[in-house]
C-alpha cells in the first residue's frame, strides 16, 4: 500500500500516461483488496488463539482495510481528475503549461498532500 500510496503523487509525463499509470495501479490496488478477507480471518485466528503480539507487522486488518479504502477513493478522483484534464485539453484552449499550472495550485493549497 505504501509504494501505490508513493505513487498517487508521482505525476510525471503525458496526461494519458499518468492516466493508464493510475488505472494501473487502482487496479493493483483492487487485487491487493482480494487480499483483505484472508488477513481478518488470520487476524481473528490469531485472536481466537490469544496471540496478541505479531512480529511480522504492527497493522491490523482495521488499518489495512481503513488504508485500502482510503487509497482506493485517491486513486478514483485521480483518475475522473486525468480524464477531466484531458477532456478539457481536447474541447477547450487550455495549453498543457496551464494545466500543470492548475495542478501545481492545487498541489499549494494540498496541506495533507492526500490529492483531496
Amino acid at each position: 500500500l505504501a509504494a501505490l500510496k508513493k505513487a498517487l503523487s508521482a505525476d510525471h509525463g503525458e496526461l494519458t500516461d499518468q492516466l493508464s499509470a493510475a488505472q494501473a495501479n487502482a487496479q493493483e490496488l483492487a487485487n491487493l483488496g482480494n487480499d483483505l478477507p484472508s488477513i481478518e480471518a488470520a487476524e481473528k485466528a490469531c485472536d481466537a488463539a490469544n496471540i496478541e503480539e505479531n512480529d511480522k507487522t504492527d497493522h491490523t486488518y482495521d488499518d489495512l482495510w481503513f488504508a485500502h479504502n482510503l487509497l482506493t477513493k485517491s486513486y478514483k478522483r485521480n483518475v475522473d481528475l486525468l480524464t477531466n484534464q484531458i477532456q478539457a485539453s481536447k474541447t477547450e484552449d487550455i495549453s498543457p503549461e496551464q494545466v500543470e499550472e492548475f495542478k501545481e495550485t492545487f498541489k499549494h493549497f494540498d496541506h495533507d498532500a492526500d490529492d483531496l
